[in-house]
Order: C-alpha cells, then structure tokens, then sequence
C-alpha cells in the first residue's frame, strides 16, 4: 500500500508527487494518457515554479512585456515576467522530477473507481492500487472529484471554453507579428468576447494563438479566433489545426473529503480573468502533499485538515476575482467598443494581472 497516490501528471499532479516523494512519501503517479501527451493551453506560467523546481529546460520563451489590445487596437503595453512552454515537454519533465524524487510513475491507466475502508482504493480497470490518501488532480472534469462524491461543491456556471492553435513560424516573422524591438512580447486582446480574450504567445518556432471565454458569455468563439487571426494578419482559422478546451473559472465549496484531496484544475483553482491554472496548480499540489506529509507523519488523517487552511487565502483571492469578472461582464454587456471602454479594460488588466 502507498502512502498517497496522485491521479493525474499535469502540472498539479507533477508537483503534488514531486512534494510528497520529497518529502519521504511511498507515491504512485496514475496518468490516464502516455507521456508525452499534448495539451491545449497558452502554456504561460510564473517563473517561480520553473526556478524553485529547476525546469529551466522545460521554457521554450521568457517574455518580459505583454501588448495589451482592444479589437486589435494596440493601447499599450506593461513590463511583466513569463514563462512560456509548450506543455508536453513541461509536463513530462516535470513528471520525470517526481519519478527521480522517488514517486512511481504508471501510465495509461484511466481510474474508474474509489473505494473506502480502511484505505482507499483507487480501480483503474481491472487494476486496484491501495493508499492511505488519495490526490485528485486529474483536470477540469475531475473523475475523482465525482466518484468521491464531490461534485456538489462546484457551484455554476463555472466553465471557461479555449480554442488553441498553433503556427509554425520563423523567429524573424515572430518579430514582426509581436512587434518586438528587443524585448519578447506577448499579446492580449480584448473582444467583445469579454470576459474572455484572444492572445498569441510566442513559442520556438511558431506562435500559439488561442480564444478563452467564459461559456456563458463565449458566442460564437470559433469565428471570433478566425477574425482575430485575420486581423492580425495571420490568415484565417485552419479547421484542422484547431483544438478545444474546458477550463475551470470558479474555485469549489470545498477542497477535501474523506481521505481525497482536490488540487489544480479539479479543485477549480484557476484565475477567472486570466484563464491561467499552472501556477494554482502547482502551488496547490505542493500544499495538498505537505498536508499528506504531516497526516503520514503523525499517523492521524485528521491532520490533512491542513490543506483546507493553506489553500483558503488562494481560495477567496480567486472568488474575490469572480465577482470582479462577472461584475466587468455586465459593465461592458454594450461591447468594447464605446468611449472610454479601452482604459477602462486596461485599468481593469493592471489591477488583475
């Protein structure tokens, strides 16, 4: 029997395995998919958890400005550091920290039970794997959320929906699309998608350009990503090269039941305004493991009450951003496209980014 086992090799589970096989924990890793696997996504993150973690390898661009349009209007821009990835490579590499921490790591097993006593038992198939505490960072439409029976605590709506695609690119052409003069540049723009925006990130050798809305609010995202890209002069939309993605946008009630943990995009734990999850993610999976640690330690599941009061200051912060998003949403209902709604979107920006 293990002491914990993390479901899910995103960047939430990675670094909820790397934690706790670090900190002396018997771990397994379950993934559903082989790694590498793709993953849709802006791929942006902080560059704390690519320093403290040493994944320097794993960073295809650090950008240090962000471009901040309005319906492709340039308005101005701002200093700011990120991390850009592609996240098959960050995601195994990350996966492979775990692995040589100490944790196990088992691929393509997809759990389809959870069973209770005096351990929990994780199914995946025919196969049944035994811990003490079981992680559940296996993504926005959380298998473990819901056979733990905690699918009450998400409160709707609650879901982002993404189009991400990808063009390969020179880094010269790069350049010139971003404008840069020296400095690595990354664009925001804001539509009348909002609360939502489209962007364009630049990675090696090709630009990742993507559309984020909240699903209530999204329309027709598909032909809004086409006008973007039109706009910006990067051709229209290939219907092959095009792939989708849910995202959470409102934190759970709560976080923790009976001997399960909820981290990263399962616990719904990304920015609102943003669409951004990995740093919530990895920041949560550290604070899942070091309660797992101190329930471990002292014998006693009592103590993985931890977690709740960790995660509680990131918990408001996002629900804080919540209402702040859904408020701007009703503000801007009449588009962004009259007086004064260009400062108003980048006030809004630099107070939320």
């Amino acid at each position: 029997m293990h002491d914990v086992i993390v479901v899910g090799a995103g960047p939430a589970g990675g670094s909820a395995a790397y934690h706790c096989a670090r900190a002396g924990l018997s771990t397994l890793l379950l993934e559903k998919e082989e790694l590498p696997r793709d993953k849709p996504c802006g791929g942006m993150l902080s560059p704390r958890y690519v320093e403290r973690l040493g994944l320097g390898d794993a960073v295809e661009v650090r950008a240090a400005r962000c471009r901040m349009l309005v319906n492709c209007e340039d308005i101005g821009s701002r200093e700011t550091e990120a991390c850009l990835v592609d996240r098959a490579r960050f995601d195994g590499a990350l996966a492979e920290k775990a692995r040589a921490a100490g944790a196990e790591l088992l691929t393509g097993r997809r759990v389809t039970g959870l069973r209770r006593g005096g351990a929990i038992t994780v199914e995946c198939g025919p196969e049944v794997f035994e811990a003490k505490v079981v992680i559940g960072a296996d993504g926005v439409n959380s298998p473990v959320r819901r056979l733990a029976g905690m699918e009450e605590a998400r409160r709707r709506p609650d879901r982002i929906v993404s189009l991400v695609t990808e063009i390969p690119m020179s880094q010269a052409d790069i350049d010139t699309v971003l404008s840069n003069d020296g400095t690595s540049y990354f664009d925001i723009n804001f539509t009348t998608f909002f609360p939502g925006y489209t962007w364009i990130f630049p990675k090696r050798g090709r630009l990742n350009v993507g559309i984020g809305a909240i699903a209530s609010h999204g329309g027709d995202i598909r032909s809004g990503l086409d006008a973007f890209m039109m706009n910006m002069g990067l051709g229209g939309l290939d219907p092959h090269n095009v792939k989708g993605a849910l995202i959470p946008c409102r934190p759970l009630s709560r976080f923790r039941s009976d001997r399960v943990l909820l981290v990263g995009d399962a616990a719904g734990l990304v920015d609102p305004f943003t669409g951004g999850g990995i740093d919530k993610a990895m920041a949560s999976g550290e604070m899942a493991a070091k309660a797992c640690a101190a329930a471990v330690a002292g014998n006693d599941l009592r103590l993985l009450s931890k977690y709740d009061r960790a995660i509680a200051p990131l918990a408001r912060s996002l629900r804080t951003r919540t209402r702040l998003v859904n408020l701007a949403a009703k503000l801007m209902d009449n588009g962004l496209d009259s007086p004064g709604a260009d400062r108003a979107v980048l006030g809004l920006f630099n107070r939320l980014v």
